[in-house]
């Protein structure tokens, strides 16, 4: 409950995520995803439904490799 995925269009995610600390970003064409460091609470999704942006929990594990900057492969494994 520490961290979360943001993601949608890249305007709307990159209004959400202002202000807090960012772990990992990426983006494809207009839209994009970032993994933020802050708590989700109910406050927190009614932002971002506003927004229309998903907000997605991060496994320990994804929050690790996200806090290191490592990348995950499609399997979850931490690739070089």
């Amino acid at each position: 409950g520490t961290a979360a995925t943001v993601s949608g269009p890249s305007a709307a995610v990159d209004e959400y995520v202002a202000g807090r600390r960012v772990l990992h970003r990426r983006a494809i064409g207009s839209r994009a995803a970032v993994t933020i460091a802050t708590p989700v609470d109910a406050a927190a999704r009614a932002r971002a439904l506003a927004l229309g942006v998903t907000l997605e929990p991060l496994s320990l594990q994804q929050l690790l490799v996200h806090a290191s900057g490592e990348t995950l492969d499609a399997e979850g494994k931490v690739s070089a």
